[in-house]
């Protein structure tokens, strides 16, 4: 078969699968364009609060943390975070209807908010990395470009800090809801921390 025939054969093929073919277009250009449009989107929004104040001071306060509370040692996360949890929340909720307006800005700077904040902004992270259909998620090479591998520190001790969180934080019944043992952020943001000791 020479060229001339296997093009006209290719033709022929595609002018009697034209209504196929330009379904699967238009469902492509309906379903992919716009979603990747959205991700993108979403994903410069978060470079952009990764810039602001309030990412940084959170960064600084969980570094502080593990540098000078723990010492650089991963073993006392769980002893430290939970002093400090109980001094600055627990006492803080026992003083809240004296003290409504002063007792939220103090929640705003306790470690607790601060290690809550930087796991919500990397648990966003993850989701535009991880879920979703495989051509809508965010590319490696971008996330690569944009973070360095000292964030893969900072998700480590995230990852540490948000275990012991689950344990302290404050506990009431609501009836008959299951709690769930794993944490989808947890689980996460462990993926992207193996993804982040790559770059």
């Amino acid at each position: 078969m020479n060229l001339l025939d296997a093009l006209m054969w290719l033709w022929c093929l595609i002018g009697t699968h034209a209504s196929e073919l330009s379904f699967f277009v238009t469902l492509f250009a309906t379903f992919y364009i716009p979603k990747k449009i959205m991700n993108n989107q979403i994903y410069a929004d978060l470079i952009s609060e990764y810039r602001s104040a309030a990412i940084g001071q959170a960064v600084l306060s969980v570094t502080y943390f593990y540098t000078h509370d723990c010492n650089s040692d991963i073993t006392k996360i769980e002893e430290k975070y939970t002093e400090r949890y109980k001094k600055e929340v627990d006492s803080l909720l026992d003083n809240q209807k004296k003290e409504e307006n002063r007792c939220e800005n103090k929640i705003e700077n306790s470690l607790h908010f601060q290690r809550r904040l930087l796991s919500q902004y990397y648990y966003q992270l993850a989701s535009l990395r991880y879920q979703g259909c495989g051509l809508t998620r965010l590319a490696k090479r971008k996330v690569r470009k944009d973070f360095t591998a000292r964030e893969a520190k900072l998700l480590s001790l995230l990852s540490y800090m948000n275990k012991v969180a689950e344990k302290t934080f404050i506990e009431y019944d609501i009836g008959d809801i299951h709690y769930i043992t794993e944490n989808k952020q947890n689980i996460l943001l462990e993926k992207l921390y193996d993804e982040a000791q790559q770059w």
